[in-house]
């Protein structure tokens, strides 16, 4: 598919002036191939290793799973916000200093 699409792309051209079939033969050759990954991947791999042969109800560990995924996003989100905001208020404390300073000098 790369190759055809290069050709197809340069504009390859046989002696009698009509497109190179050769992309289509190389397109036909290659099969195509499924790299689709399921949504809940990182839970199955999880799961697959830390189950170890242990009977545990996959659905109930997937909900866990999901749930403590979401929670680690939202406390970095948040942890961010908080550091802006910590920022913010320390520019603030500064400049207050800069004006207290500058009354006394």
């Amino acid at each position: 598919a790369v190759v055809a699409a290069i050709g197809a792309a340069v504009g390859m051209r046989n002696g009698n002036g009509s497109k190179a079939t050769a992309s289509k033969a190389v397109e036909e050759e290659v099969p195509k191939i499924d790299v689709s990954i399921p949504y809940d991947a990182p839970a199955q791999l999880a799961f697959g290793q830390m189950a170890k042969g242990k009977r545990v109800e996959y659905a109930k560990f997937k909900d866990l799973y999901e749930g403590k995924a979401v929670a680690e996003v939202k406390k970095k989100v948040y942890g961010q916000k908080v550091a802006m905001e910590m920022e913010r208020m320390d520019k603030e404390i500064e400049e207050m200093q800069k004006e207290m300073d500058g009354m006394f000098s």
